[in-house]
């Protein structure tokens, strides 16, 4: 039972509910028939086992069908992918300057990531909806460069095609931004082409040098460029996190991972590092009284020798801003999303998938059984109750989260199995199997082209074949790797390219897609 797009839990719940009426019908058993406690574990059993089957189908089908796709050899095949790497990582420290400077001016130091209730509907908002804390616009300088958007690009042009085509039209330019390939639209991406800031009062002359001008293809047909100004948004909504994200022990929990995230990207950039520039910031604050100023503020109105659960003590209120600084590092120069937990190719990518990023909900929110829900999460206990629907999906949510989050810092631990993959082993054996008769327990005959010699068993044809079909064997294992899927944001969305991170689906240590 394999649909083209993977059914839920209910659906499926009636379907081997169905599938079990049927055939016991068909055996004509008499057995009582069983509660919904006791079908529940069998049929949730069986749905895990269906996803991972879904998944295996998707991700061979995404891979034979997009690997010769030129943004699937950027990201995937090491002789392309690398020198991009390269070429990102000088970007980056670009991004970096800027945010330096701005850190050193005190852009940030009343920045947070904490929410308000809107009390009103104005502007279309819910009586729900949050609304920054914090009403300073803290723009990306990168935002305000001049950018020409590029309207649509085909699978068959690659960056170094247009790269290659802006330079020759152009001169130069500061960064090529592509889009993730929309599986919406056959994989048509999106680009942005920046420019220096001295070329804004000429970007109309150079939108009239590009636009409608044509690119030779791989099959040597023309692809007619299609190119606008881009305009980018003046304010972005942004999303409220559940309230769970607003409890202490979540608020270490995150940061925590925040650290290992920003140490990793950066490692990876070559850049200085961001964490020792925002502890010193933060300690820096500290010592002027800003951020205890605010927390006395929350205080005031409390009696002396009152206890308040809902507002945060000093050392929370620290957390916060690190974790709030550091969160904004990673959308500044990593074009990260922390809590989305995927990467883009600049913020103008991001922006058009997480406009404005995340606001926590106010700790006065927070209820007691929400912060015992939210140190589950931490202490890696479990919550299972269908009762209290908000609490189940907000749980839900974070582990999700967690577990993406765990794929980026260490992908070697990645479940490949539950991603769609299997070792290299098993599909190297599954794949030899296919050249080997068995005819009774004792006789195995060789299949391969011009050999049909019989042996004892299967063992004995396998070492013939390492040792008489050597090249042979070299073809299934290079095809085998072939089928590597990358990792994917979503791991039940095999099919959505929208990927950040590249893993062997099958052994991690030996396949050279991750290299």
């Amino acid at each position: 039972m394999l649909e083209d797009s993977q059914v839920g839990f209910s659906y499926f719940a009636e379907w081997w509910k169905t599938e079990q009426e049927i055939k016991a019908a068909r055996q004509k058993s008499n057995k009582p028939k069983e509660s919904r406690e006791e079908q529940r574990p069998r049929i949730q059993a069986a749905y895990d086992d269906y996803k991972v089957m879904y998944n295996a189908k998707m991700a061979k089908q995404f891979v034979d069908v997009h690997k010769e796709d030129d943004w699937f050899r950027e990201r995937y095949d090491p002789t392309v992918s690398q020198p991009l790497k390269v070429k990102t990582a000088e970007f980056r420290k670009t991004l970096y300057e800027y945010w330096e400077a701005e850190v050193d001016a005190g852009s940030f130091d009343d920045y947070t990531m904490e929410g308000v209730n809107k009390d009103n509907t104005e502007d279309g908002l819910a009586v729900s909806d949050l609304v920054p804390l914090s009403s300073k616009d803290l723009r990306d300088p990168i935002l305000t460069l001049p950018t020409l958007l590029i309207k649509t690009i085909t699978p068959s042009i690659s960056r170094n095609d247009i790269e290659r085509f802006c330079q020759d039209k152009l001169g130069s330019i500061k960064w090529l931004s592509l889009s993730d390939p929309n599986p919406g639209k056959k994989f048509h991406r999106l680009g942005w082409i920046i420019l220096d800031k001295a070329e804004e009062p000429k970007i109309n002359d150079s939108l009239l040098l590009i636009d409608g001008k044509s690119i030779k293809e791989k099959d040597g047909s023309d692809f007619t460029i299609h190119v606008g100004i881009h305009k980018f948004t003046e304010m972005s909504r942004k999303k409220a996190l559940w309230d769970l994200f607003s409890a202490p022990e979540r608020i270490e929990q995150d940061l925590a991972f925040a650290v290992r995230i920003v140490n990793k990207l950066d490692q990876e950039a070559n850049l200085p590092g961001a964490l020792v520039k925002v502890e010193h910031r933060v300690d820096d604050l500290v010592g002027r009284g800003h951020l205890q100023s605010a927390m006395t503020n929350e205080n005031d109105a409390m009696e002396e020798g009152e206890e308040n659960d809902n507002v945060d003590d000093e050392e929370t209120v620290i957390k916060k801003k690190k974790l709030d600084l550091l969160v904004e590092y990673l959308r500044r120069v990593h074009s990260f999303c922390f809590y989305c937990v995927f990467q883009c190719d600049s913020v103008h990518e991001l922006q058009r998938k997480c406009a404005g990023g995340h606001l926590r909900r106010p700790r006065t929110s927070l209820t007691s059984s929400a912060r015992d829900v939210a140190k589950r999460s931490v202490s890696g206990g479990e919550f299972d109750d269908p009762n209290r629907t908000q609490l189940q999906k907000a749980f839900n949510w974070v582990k999700t989260y967690e577990e993406k989050v765990l794929q980026v810092l260490e992908p070697e631990n990645a479940d490949l199995k539950k991603l769609g993959g299997r070792p290299i082993s098993q599909g190297f054996d599954e794949e030899l199997s296919k050249w080997v008769k068995k005819e009774d327990e004792s006789k195995y005959r060789c299949k391969l082209p011009e050999c049909t010699k019989l042996f004892k068993g299967y063992d004995f044809w396998k070492k013939h074949v390492e040792k008489r079909h050597p090249e042979w064997i070299e073809k299934v294992q290079d095809e085998v790797c072939s089928k590597c899927m990358p990792q994917v944001k979503v791991m039940t969305d095999i099919g959505t390219a929208s990927i950040n991170q590249s893993i062997c689906f099958g052994s991690v240590a030996t396949c050279h897609w991750t290299k």
